[in-house]
């Protein structure tokens, strides 16, 4: 465990765990122990990031993918994955490939109770990802969970006896390789005001 103080003010540094420069402790502590991967979550342990064995970290969608993959390799009944507009093609082309259901929604896990709902109705078998780290799955909440992806992917490691960078590596021969890449862009208020403007004319 790191940062496992109580800390109000997170140790002077970003507590989003989809920020590479806040992960280099845990990927430190996996080589130092030669761990099979490390798992990052903000304070409220409602996001999510795996880091492989290498210290590489692998993106929400592509445990989501490595999980669903899993799964209908074991025959059990999927209904598929929702995401956002927030995201790579990636879950998209998977989604295709395995012939199941792709919803893609606004932002925002809400978004994603009634497919979760009708999955579990269904008697089936769904994830919800965001590029951000949240995720969920028709058999748990309805909102995101940032402890679950490490528990079914600890289960998964320990069922294949697969490396997690091998794994990743499958899923990119499968269904492609894909980035997302998300940036924050600071902005002057005169430089707002201006954007509000513009995007208020094109309504």
């Amino acid at each position: 465990m790191i940062h496992e103080e109580l800390d109000p003010n997170f140790g002077n540094i970003n507590p989003n765990p989809t920020k590479k420069d806040t992960l280099l402790p845990l990927i430190n502590e996996i080589k130092k122990h030669n761990a099979h991967l490390g798992i990052a979550n903000d304070p409220d342990g409602d996001r999510h990031i795996i880091v492989d064995e290498q210290g590489t970290p692998l993106t929400p969608e592509e445990i989501a993918i490595i999980c669903l993959d899993y799964l209908h390799k074991h025959q059990i009944a999927l209904k598929g994955i929702a995401s956002t507009v927030a995201s790579s093609s990636l879950i998209k082309n998977a989604m295709e490939k395995l012939q199941l259901t792709y919803l893609e929604t606004a932002v925002g896990f809400k978004h994603f109770a009634s497919f979760l709902e009708e999955s579990h109705t269904e008697k089936k078998i769904a994830l919800a990802v965001e590029s951000s780290g949240g995720l969920s799955a028709s058999f748990h909440t309805l909102e995101k969970c940032g402890f679950l992806p490490g528990l079914l992917t600890l289960f998964i490691l320990k069922s294949t006896k697969t490396p997690l960078s091998t794994l990743k590596k499958e899923i990119n021969k499968k269904y492609g390789t894909y980035h997302f890449i998300e940036d924050e862009c600071h902005l002057s208020q005169e430089k707002m005001h201006t954007i509000r403007s513009i995007l208020k004319d094109r309504k």
